[in-house]
């Protein structure tokens, strides 16, 4: 068998795509190998938005080929402006690779790579964007002016999911080049390390500082305006149980303003906020919670909707969040920035038992055929087409 010879650029080591990366690696239809912007999270980096300095405690850059393009910006960030990696043109132009996947159309390397010369290299694409968002008339203009001219040298677009081939399609895009890869985690990361805490959720929840019994929500996001954490605490405020928890994981500028409402509002024995937690510590959290929140705007995916679901759980999410018309019950969306309507979602969640435990029941079956397998296939089949194997 032949093997196709593949590429893609990514910004960064990202901690949801190594395992698709390491999969991929271990495929015999594929020879893969993966070039980076910048090693950001790889080492000690400031998050901005975070407000601290991260690295994850997961392995990034184990079990695939890989390399750091060198980048000529004297202060390299992930901001787009600063990732200028002009070795692209050579790696494209070398004949190495059969296809090429380029991720993501807004920073200056990935620019140069759908726009610059690439011999026989077949250009792939995969990127986030949906339709969702209300853009200006001149940001629209110049989209269509941007994206037609680089779509059109694409032969195969991966899409992440449902709203993200309509965007494709609202750019010219035939759905013959569209192939589904969808946005994914490692499911069975979750699903194995949450069940211990499913083995004794009390204990769990008490060294987490939670309440023992009665139903806990968890919002997972950074403290930031568009994660919209404010949304979450007065829906929470407003359930009528006595018995539930909130819970918080993340941090961000947000934090004291949050820290303030509960304080003010009494409700520091109900809300709880557990700061940033890192890769491995989540899926305990998850496995002690009951529904996750995930108030966003702007969010054109939501992993954290696939993490919560793989450890078990119920999501309950804005109309803004890409995932939510592939992975949550309809019941569970709601608009964005509309607080009673949450509220009503949380009230009905912990007064039905029998309803959590249908949507609990009908997630995990959602989730089963939606994972890092599933993701690998779809890289596969479109470099296979678009090779024209």
């Amino acid at each position: 068998m032949t093997k196709v010879r593949l590429g893609v650029l990514a910004t960064h080591p990202i901690q949801y795509q190594a395992p698709l990366f390491r999969k991929l690696a271990k495929d015999p239809r594929v020879d893969l190998r993966v070039y980076f912007c910048h090693d950001h999270g790889v080492r000690p980096t400031l998050d901005v938005q975070f407000g601290k300095v991260i690295q994850y405690d997961v392995p990034l850059l184990e079990g695939y080929a890989h390399e750091f393009l060198p980048n000529l910006h004297p202060q390299p960030t992930l901001d787009p402006k600063r990732l200028i990696n002009p070795r692209i043109f050579s790696v494209l132009r070398s004949g190495d690779h059969d296809a090429f996947v380029i991720q993501g159309y807004n920073y200056l390397t990935s620019i140069l790579a759908l726009l610059g010369p690439h011999g026989r290299t077949k250009l792939m694409f995969r990127g986030e964007s949906n339709l969702t968002f209300g853009r200006s008339i001149g940001k629209k203009i110049a989209k269509e002016i941007y994206l037609r001219a680089a779509f059109y040298r694409v032969a195969q677009f991966l899409s992440i999911g449902r709203l993200n081939s309509a965007y494709y399609e609202s750019y010219g895009v035939s759905p013959d080049k569209i192939t589904v890869a969808p946005y994914t985690v490692d499911n069975a990361f979750f699903q194995e390390r949450s069940r211990d805490a499913q083995k004794d959720r009390s204990a769990v929840r008490k060294k987490l500082g939670l309440r023992e019994e009665g139903t806990v929500f968890l919002f997972v996001a950074k403290l930031i305006a568009k994660k919209r954490p404010f949304d979450a605490l007065r829906a929470f405020l407003d359930v009528a149980d006595d018995t539930a928890t909130l819970a918080f994981v993340g941090s961000g500028d947000l934090q004291a303003d949050l820290e303030n409402e509960i304080r003010a509002r009494g409700a520091g024995d109900r809300v709880k906020l557990l700061g940033f937690r890192n890769q491995s510590e989540l899926p305990e959290i998850y496995g002690a919670s009951d529904v996750l929140v995930l108030p966003s705007d702007l969010e054109t995916w939501g992993l954290v909707v696939n993490e919560a679901m793989a450890s078990g759980m119920i999501a309950i999410c804005s109309d803004q969040i890409g995932s939510a018309p592939d992975l949550v019950d309809p019941s569970c969306i709601y608009p964005t920035g509309d607080v009673r309507a949450l509220g009503a979602i949380m009230n009905k969640l912990v007064s039905n038992e029998s309803e959590r435990a249908r949507l609990a029941s009908e997630a995990r079956v959602r989730i089963e055929h939606w994972g890092i397998p599933e993701t690998a296939e779809g890289f596969i089949q479109g470099a296979l087409r678009a090779v024209g194997g």
